[in-house]
């Protein structure tokens, strides 16, 4: 997993685009609302838990394919801080717009989404800092992570 910047842009802007489609599903009535089927519990936190594992996966590999730093354990290191910091922002901006529009719309302000979205975009970012860390080893051999 080196540096390709094209595929990283790309990364980075599904995951912008992913970011926009969450905020205005915030904004609409919830969608696991419709959702028929078995009763699922919980269902609501393990939605957010993958929404937001998959924006920080593109998030992650976005920036980390754009290849600063070039050291691979330093530059994934910077990209889930950075990933995080994001996911766990736009966790919260869509709880704040679901406070503004309150219950009339279906929708109330729940410090659990944000958990949620913390753990399933700190559980993603784990997996691909464990994939860069290994593909790291194999490239050097078991030494350092450059």
């Amino acid at each position: 997993m080196d540096s390709n910047p094209r595929l990283g842009v790309v990364l980075l802007l599904a995951g912008v685009a992913s970011g926009v489609l969450l905020l205005v599903e915030g904004a609409g009535r919830p969608m696991a609302a419709a959702l028929t089927g078995p009763d699922v519990p919980h269902l609501d936190k393990l939605l957010h838990a993958a929404a937001h594992a998959w924006l920080a996966t593109l998030f992650f590999l976005g920036s980390y394919l754009l290849g600063k730093p070039r050291a691979r354990l330093p530059r994934a290191a910077a990209c889930a801080t950075l990933t995080f910091a994001l996911t766990l922002l736009l966790g919260t901006a869509v709880e704040l717009v679901q406070a503004q529009l309150g219950a009339p719309h279906g929708r109330v302000f729940d410090l659990w989404d944000i958990a949620a979205d913390a753990l399933g975009s700190g559980l993603a970012i784990l997996f691909w800092l464990v994939v860069v860390w290994r593909v790291s080893r194999l490239y050097t051999g078991g030494k350092s992570g450059r």
